[in-house]
C-alpha cells in the first residue's frame, strides 16, 4: 500500500515547488488531532450518514466522531504521539516538516487505506 501512496502522490504533484499534501491529501489534516474538522459542534460530530456518495463500506454509517475515534486508535496503534499531529499544524511547510510529514502522518493516512478507506471521499473530502 505504501508504495501504492507513493505513486498516488507523486502524480498528483503539479510542480516541483509544490508539497504534495495541497494536491494530494486535500483536507485529511482536518480530521487529525488538533485539525479544523476536531472542532464542528458536538451535535454534528454525532450526526451519522453525513459522508458523501462513493464512500468506502467502512465509513459509510459512521459519524464522524467515530471516524475521528478510528483516527485516534490507528495512531495509537502505530505508537505516535498525538501531539504531533497538533505541532505539525501549525508549521510552515518546509523540507525539514515534509521530512516530520512522512515519518508521523503519512502512516496513519496508510494504515487508514489499509483498513478499508478510500482515498476520496472518506479521507479527503
Amino acid at each position: 500500500m505504501r508504495a501504492r501512496v507513493l505513486g498516488e502522490m507523486k502524480r498528483s504533484e503539479r510542480t516541483e515547488e509544490e508539497f504534495p499534501l495541497a494536491s494530494y491529501f486535500n483536507n485529511f489534516h482536518c480530521h487529525l488531532p488538533g485539525g479544523l474538522y476536531r472542532e464542528f459542534d458536538e451535535e454534528l460530530r454525532r450526526m451519522k450518514g453525513v459522508v458523501g456518495p462513493g464512500a468506502s463500506r467502512r465509513r459509510r454509517g459512521m459519524s464522524v466522531a467515530e471516524f475521528h475515534e478510528d483516527i485516534d486508535r490507528t495512531i495509537a496503534e502505530l505508537g505516535l504521539d498525538i501531539g504531533a499531529f497538533r505541532q505539525l499544524r501549525v508549521q510552515k511547510w518546509t523540507l525539514e516538516s515534509r521530512d516530520r510529514f512522512e515519518r508521523i502522518f503519512l502512516p496513519v493516512y496508510i494504515r487508514l487505506r489499509e483498513k478499508g478507506y478510500k482515498h476520496y471521499p472518506d479521507l479527503t473530502a
